[in-house]
């Protein structure tokens, strides 16, 4: 069974914390708070939150939405998103000046293959 688990950045002092996504019902100042596993809760920048894909990179980091991937450290960096109940990899194009993927492919058939992936 896959650990679901997020992360996302303190407003206070944006680094990431890792836990329970907690959507906030009253909210003055943000919309979600991540519990981590001591129990301690986090505002958190909305924009920053990823889920935990369940995999790792080649260096054993957790991969999570949102991260940005070399493969087989030779590629333009891949970003990692939830796309039709899948974690995938999406090469990001700016001549318009948009968000736009193509490329995709599973990160876990990608990882079944034996390919390296490195967080960049």
């Amino acid at each position: 069974m896959r650990n679901i688990k997020f992360r996302g950045r303190d407003i206070t002092n944006n680094e990431f914390v890792y836990g329970y996504l907690i959507k906030k019902r009253n909210h003055a100042l943000c919309e979600y708070m991540i519990q981590e596993e001591n129990g301690l809760c986090s505002d958190i920048i909305t924009e920053s939150i990823g889920q935990f894909t369940g995999e790792v990179d080649e260096n054993g980091i957790e991969i999570y939405e949102g991260d940005y991937i070399s493969i087989n450290s030779n590629t333009p960096p891949y970003e990692v998103a939830y796309i039709d109940a899948c974690f995938c990899l999406g090469l990001y194009m700016d001549m318009f000046e948009e968000y736009k993927f193509f490329a995709w492919g599973s990160l876990r058939r990608a990882k079944e293959k034996g390919i390296k992936l490195t967080i960049v």
